[in-house]
């Protein structure tokens, strides 16, 4: 009998041994390179997942601790990857409505201060944003996602775009 993971009762149990035995241990290893408890939580979860999916696909697999701990190096390096990529186009969509580094030294400082930005906007405008200039969604796109018209959405991205503009910390 297999469970809603597609995985049969031993490998169930090698799962429930594993995190048992490793939690700790990999929440540790993830908690030191990343900024909150909440997002080492949630990538250390990640792991563990690679090893359910792991277990089902391959039910005589033997996952060791090292194993688990190449697989958390490795999420948090994608998580890191990810967040750089999120960085970079919120610059480049900042330096499209004027608010770009002039000098390539304050590019670092410059993400930090489009990324607060962002995160200040109101949620809807938060999330418009992320799908048309992160996402690279069409509006058409942004529009079915926040269940609106399309010419809602370009309206709600001129007025993010707008209030990005005009946010002291990117001027």
């Amino acid at each position: 009998m297999t469970d809603h993971r597609g995985l049969d009762e031993a490998a169930t149990a090698t799962l429930e041994e594993l995190f048992s035995a490793n939690w700790r241990t990999v929440l540790g290893l993830v908690r030191r390179r990343v900024t909150t408890t909440a997002l080492a939580e949630d990538i250390s979860m990640t792991v563990f997942l690679a090893a359910a999916q792991r277990l089902a696909s391959e039910p005589a697999a033997h996952i060791s601790p090292a194993w688990l701990a190449t697989v958390a190096r490795r999420r948090v390096v994608d998580h890191y990857r990810t967040s750089a990529r999120v960085e970079n186009r919120l610059v480049l969509m900042a330096a499209s409505v004027g608010a770009g580094p002039e000098d390539p030294a304050e590019s670092g400082t410059r993400r930090c201060d489009v990324a607060h930005a962002v995160r200040s906007l109101p949620p809807r405008s938060r999330d418009a944003v992320v799908l048309r200039y992160w996402a690279d969604l069409e509006v058409s796109r942004v529009a079915t996602a926040l269940g609106t018209t399309p010419k809602a959405a370009e309206t709600l991205l001129v007025r993010s775009r707008t209030a990005l503009a005009d946010d002291r910390a990117l001027t």
